[in-house]
């Protein structure tokens, strides 16, 4: 009896391990992820029913999967010593990895591991969630890709192109902007303390653009901007909000346009009709004193008529012939 009592008390904590296990089971396969539970040195030991469903595999196949096609050729050596490592240093695991799903599609999956530890703090094994992310691999693929084409578009406009967000910090300028400047984006970024605006043109720039952000009125404005050779030149700044559905602003997009001849030809324009200006008062000065010069000439040439004509009706006088003389010096005839 004492030997049956001992029997018995040895199988007891073995069936409450197997009970133990088969609760754990159930758990794990309810769980809606892919479940790896793997030993302290990282071998596989149990898989739940969705990893043996996705990848078409039994638990005994799956368990050598560093030489199976169960991870993309591509991403196994870095996922074998990725792995490695996190065991061997017992820290968590964390990356991202195709997995061939069993119709022959590879799928992107966050797979992160944590080590379970005992008391003493010793690993004595991993858990390990795969998560499908490839529905979200595809959206950030197609978003660089729409990146990418907007970038082309931006960077082929003849123009300096400026993108910002709803607040007005710039996200994005095209090459043409960073050539003229001969700064990066980042320098860019603080425009108003990046000396590329004219000190005078400055306050008023800033002032323009508090506003637009505050009203979502567009911003048109002439002003100075300093390229990387040092010299001011003329541009003409127009920005626009970008509106969502409920008509919020959610983007502000800028268009700089070189106006430096323009406004040189008008300065030049401006110069020349100040000349013309002066050259009319001048020109009425010369027409005035002209008028004036043939009144004084048509006086004396009367009197010289006068004097001649009293000269052939027979008088001798002296006194008008010297007059009648002196009136032809005058006129000059």
């Amino acid at each position: 009896m004492t030997s049956a009592a001992h029997t018995f008390e040895l199988e007891l904590p073995a069936d409450d391990v197997q009970e133990s296990e088969k609760r754990f089971h159930l758990i794990v396969d309810a769980i809606p992820g892919m479940v790896c539970a793997l030993n302290a040195a990282g071998e596989v030991e149990l898989l739940n029913h969705q990893v043996m469903e996705y990848f078409g595999k039994t638990a005994g196949e799956l368990k050598d999967w560093a030489n199976s096609d169960a991870v993309h050729p591509d991403d196994l050596p870095r996922v074998i010593d990725i792995w490695k490592r996190s065991v061997e240093a017992g820290q968590p695991y964390d990356l991202e990895l195709r997995q061939r799903r069993a119709d022959g599609e590879y799928r992107w999956f966050q797979s992160r591991a944590l080590p379970a530890r005992d008391r003493e703090g010793r690993i004595t094994g991993w858990y390990m969630l795969l998560t499908d992310i490839d529905d979200r691999k595809r959206a950030e693929d197609m978003l660089r890709s729409n990146e990418q084409s907007l970038r082309l578009i931006v960077d082929s406009i003849p123009g300096f192109v400026a993108i910002s967000n709803a607040a007005g910090e710039v996200e994005l300028y095209n090459q043409r902007v960073l050539e003229y400047f001969g700064k990066t984006t980042e320098e860019l970024k603080n425009w108003a303390t990046a000396d590329v605006l004219h000190p005078d043109d400055l306050a008023r720039m800033i002032d323009a653009w508090r506003y637009s952000i505050d009203t979502g009125e567009p911003l048109d404005l002439d002003h100075r901007s300093r390229g990387a050779d040092g010299v001011y030149r003329w541009f003409h700044i127009r920005g626009r909000a970008q509106r969502d559905a409920e008509g919020r602003i959610v983007r502000w997009y800028h268009l700089v346009t070189d106006i430096d001849e323009r406004k040189r030809a008008e300065d030049e324009l401006a110069k020349a009709f100040d000349e013309i200006a002066k050259s009319e008062a001048e020109l009425r000065t010369i027409i005035d004193a002209i008028s004036q010069l043939s009144f004084i000439r048509r006086i004396p040439r009367d009197c010289v008529n006068n004097a001649r004509r009293r000269s052939r009706e027979g008088s001798n006088s002296n006194t008008n012939d010297e007059y009648a003389t002196g009136m032809v010096s005058i006129v000059g005839s």
